[in-house]
């Protein structure tokens, strides 16, 4: 019962997220929508951020991909591109928020996770040391996310396919 209640809150907060964005959003409005009083609520949330946090824990959960490869990479962005693409107005809504913040942990997560494998092939290619390989992890899945948030920020125009070989490319670059 809780799991289907906390399922029946994250599904009211993602209708809501489709029409106005988080900063207007309250306890109230997600507990009407839900059908649940504020204090059942309160039983599984601490607030509408702690909400958000796991209805993104389900999604990156199911958006991970399964294989671990150099390619996993690509399945991440393709399944986080769909993810945005078939909640577009939500994604929106959460990118112009005050608390973004929680959107930004989201991307990065999924894509520092999706990146491991690409990056520890290029240390490995290049001799990295360690710290070296970490500092490219890193910096890759900041890229990424930042051409992520671009893409958003911009309406999602660019067509998924364009961008990820976009991504494509700029991986297969050598110095």
């Amino acid at each position: 019962m809780a799991h289907s209640t906390r399922n029946d809150l994250a599904d009211a907060l993602r209708q809501l997220l489709s029409d106005r964005s988080l900063d207007k959003i309250t306890v109230q409005n997600i507990a009407d929508a839900a059908n649940v009083s504020r204090k059942t609520f309160y039983y599984h949330f601490q607030d509408v951020y702690d909400l958000l946090e796991w209805m993104l824990e389900q999604h990156r959960t199911n958006l991970e991909p399964q294989v671990s490869d150099r390619n996993a990479w690509r399945t991440a962005v393709a399944n986080l591109l769909d993810f945005c693409l078939e909640n577009q107005a939500m994604i929106q809504n959460l990118f112009r928020s005050i608390s973004r913040d929680s959107l930004d942990r989201y991307t990065y997560s999924i894509l520092l996770k999706s990146l491991t494998d690409y990056t520890r092939n290029q240390a490995t290619q290049y001799s990295l040391s360690e710290k070296q390989y970490k500092a490219l992890l890193q910096f890759t899945a900041h890229g990424l996310q930042g051409l992520l948030l671009t893409w958003i920020d911009g309406g999602m125009r660019v067509p998924r396919d364009e961008l990820i070989e976009t991504v494509d490319t700029i991986f297969s670059l050598r110095s």
